[in-house]
């Protein structure tokens, strides 16, 4: 399991980092006004992301357990853009298990890191997340139970910058278990 968590960090920092970008939406949309034409279906999994945000092929497309996944990216800051990445990793046992396997490997290498609350998705899904700093950027992690698989939403920005959650949370709200 380390490996795709560590994959997830090093692609934060090289979607992160790149010339352009669409402006993000200034004002904080509920999730009910999250744009379905806009959800992107991934093998099972689909997700909205955060309004005005760009879409993109994951730069790491090989055969990590995130490169097939789209990534969103948001406005760039001091050369950074905010970022919203994905893991679907094949694991079993509940989310609880995971997400002390996950956060123990990650306590050793970030600095601030703090377990965070749950929330349900608009689909029933259960999520709890925890937050971290690595060096500039400050990450959230979403952790989500498909069953045979979970998955993990990295939503990466420059640590200095306002908490972005309002922008984000809807995406993690829209999240829903697909056919694979």
């Amino acid at each position: 399991m380390k490996s795709p968590l560590a994959l997830a960090l090093l692609t934060v920092f090289l979607v992160g980092c790149g010339p352009n970008s669409k402006p993000v939406a200034s004002e904080t949309k509920s999730v009910s006004e999250t744009s379905e034409k806009n959800r992107i279906v991934e093998k099972g999994f689909s997700w909205v992301p955060p309004e005005g945000w760009t879409v993109k092929e994951n730069p790491m497309a090989t055969s990590m357990a995130m490169a097939n996944y789209k990534i969103a990216v948001g406005e760039f800051k001091d050369g950074f853009g905010e970022n919203i990445n994905v893991v679907n990793e094949p694991a079993s046992g509940s989310l609880q298990q995971y997400l002390e396997a996950a956060t123990k490997a990650l306590k050793g290498a970030a600095k601030d890191f703090k377990l965070g609350g749950g929330l349900t998705t608009e689909s029933g899904l259960q999520v709890v997340s925890c937050e971290f700093v690595l060096g500039t950027i400050r990450e959230r992690q979403f952790y989500v139970d498909l069953g045979d698989s979970k998955l993990v939403f990295t939503y990466a920005q420059l640590k200095d910058a306002p908490v972005g959650d309002a922008r984000i949370l809807p995406s993690i709200k829209s999240i829903r278990k697909e056919a694979r």
